[in-house]
């Protein structure tokens, strides 16, 4: 998901997809949330946030079983009307006085929007169908249009739209017409909150009824397009098996993969470019599946200690022998997915491997200063580039020399696609300030910047402008530019912490 640069998920013994422990990504790892305060209304926020209907009940004292690692907030205040739950009033990150035993949770009425018919093209496309009143209706076309589709496939986690269908493409439905005259300005987190006629108020039959294509539709098993390695091979069981496509748990059959005995072992895949993914599932072999327990998921997009340094998606506790189990690793980052036991001299025996996600937007490659950046085709505002930089890659671009300043100017000279006239990069400056700062922390030292302004009500973002000697300029950050992302990790710098109420 992409809700305000952060993922969220639920876990825990006997969670779902709409009940469970809260957890969120931040700082590259998982953790929880701390039940002081929690209430009704902040779970309210998490099940809208997860396209997961309203809230039934928020327990606490860890009702879903202790988690491990970070407790990321304390002290969560929502209510209830936020579209996400960093949007609430909450402690610092990490900031608390808790322990496991006290992680929050939601219990939510489940999804209140589903699609249907949507036949080849996946579950984010279909008729539009809602539940209401204890029963399944969909939606007249009458006035639907790209914007109310927009809100469809954001509150499913499904991207953005594609098109709007009407006249009931996805074919007729039965039941009640529960809305019709829908207009959505975009700001609603929520089909129903959007202007409409009234529920059960419209003035056609089935053969009107609403669909939507989401962009998430090209959300496949992306692993049969990657390298697999691992740390060692017996026998003919190599680590490619893994992703061949067969479920098959027989292992003679020629379809598991199998490492040697030894040291720490691990499995590896390497994907063609940067996902965010969403789940993964894996299949046991039939015969001795202990052998996955306590397993780790990593996903990210270093490459060193060959990827079993990057951030924990899940610890696998057991799957079935021969069975698949599917694994939500909330919109995690990266190229790079591992499963690796935590234990020596154990063997790792995988029969498949799913991997399931959407690729980053199209990018220029290029080096600046010996430094690997992407610029991105895709428009956004500055904030949601900064947050789109730090899911996909490590931030927005600094520049911080004139020798960086000319090789940059050479980049976006080169770049294959029409440039917007400004590039946002990491630059902003404080509110009736006159410093500017780079995402890095450290004020600006070199400039190439036009005469600045002063903004009485904003602090201004910075762009680089494509038309006119790569010079600096300030920009509303609302506007939705083409930007630079960084895309080495910089192990020794600290990110700027930066958070937007306001998602434009």
């Amino acid at each position: 998901m992409y809700l305000a640069g952060v993922p969220i998920r639920l876990s825990g013994s006997g969670s779902t997809q709409c009940s469970g422990r809260v957890e969120i990504f931040h700082n590259r790892i998982w953790g929880t949330v701390c039940d002081d305060r929690w209430d009704l209304n902040a779970a309210m926020v998490v099940c809208r946030q997860l396209g997961c209907g309203t809230a039934l009940s928020a327990p606490t004292l860890a009702h879903f079983g202790e988690g491990t690692g970070p407790i990321w907030l304390d002290n969560v205040q929502c209510t209830g009307n936020q579209s996400s739950v960093f949007h609430c009033e909450h402690s610092e990150f990490g900031e608390h006085n808790c322990e496991h035993d006290e992680d929050a949770g939601v219990v939510c009425s489940g999804a209140d929007i589903r699609l249907i018919n949507s036949g080849v093209l996946g579950r984010c496309s279909g008729r539009v169908e809602i539940y209401h009143q204890g029963a399944w209706g969909t939606i007249s076309d009458n006035g639907w249009d790209i914007n109310d589709a927009k809100l469809v496939c954001r509150q499913l986690g499904c991207g953005t739209a594609l098109s709007a269908p009407r006249f009931a493409h996805f074919g007729e439905g039965t039941g009640t017409i529960w809305l019709g005259d829908v207009a959505c300005s975009g700001r609603e987190s929520s089909l129903t909150e959007c202007k409409h006629s009234g529920f059960g108020q419209h003035n056609y039959a089935h053969y009107r009824d609403a669909g939507v294509v989401c962009s998430a539709v090209s959300v496949t098993n992306v692993a049969p397009t990657g390298t697999a390695a691992q740390s060692g091979t017996q026998a003919s069981y190599s680590a490619s098996a893994a992703i061949d496509g067969s479920r098959n748990p027989v292992l003679v059959d020629g379809s598991c993969t199998l490492t040697d005995i030894g040291p720490i072992q691990w499995w590896s895949l390497l994907l063609p470019a940067v996902y965010r993914i969403t789940h993964i599932s894996i299949t046991n072999r039939a015969t001795e599946s202990q052998r996955i327990n306590n397993a780790e998921i990593l996903i990210g997009n270093s490459q060193e200690n060959n990827g079993n340094n990057n951030p924990r998606c899940v610890i696998i506790d057991s799957i079935k022998s021969g069975s698949t189990r599917t694994f939500n690793c909330g919109g995690m980052i990266g190229q790079v997915v591992n499963v690796k036991l935590k234990n020596p001299n154990e063997v790792l025996t995988l029969c498949e491997v799913e991997v399931y996600g959407e690729m980053a937007a199209p990018s220029f490659s290029a080096m600046v200063a010996g430094q690997s950046i992407e610029v991105v085709e895709k428009k956004l505002c500055w904030s949601d580039a900064l947050f789109y930089c730090r899911d996909f890659y490590w931030d927005l671009l600094s520049i911080r020399s004139e020798e960086e300043q000319k090789e940059v100017e050479e980049v976006l000279k080169s770049v294959s696609f029409t440039l917007t006239q400004r590039v946002w990069f990491g630059l902003r400056r404080y509110l009736k300030g006159d410093t500017w700062f780079w995402m890095s922390g450290d004020s600006m030292n070199f400039t190439h910047s036009e005469t600045h302004s002063v903004w009485e009500n904003t602090s201004p973002c910075g762009a680089i402008d494509t038309s006119d000697h790569s010079s600096w300029t300030d920009f509303p950050c609302k506007e939705h530019l083409h930007f630079i992302c960084l895309r080495d990790i910089q192990g020794n710098e600290e990110r700027v912490e930066f958070f937007s109420s306001i998602r434009s």
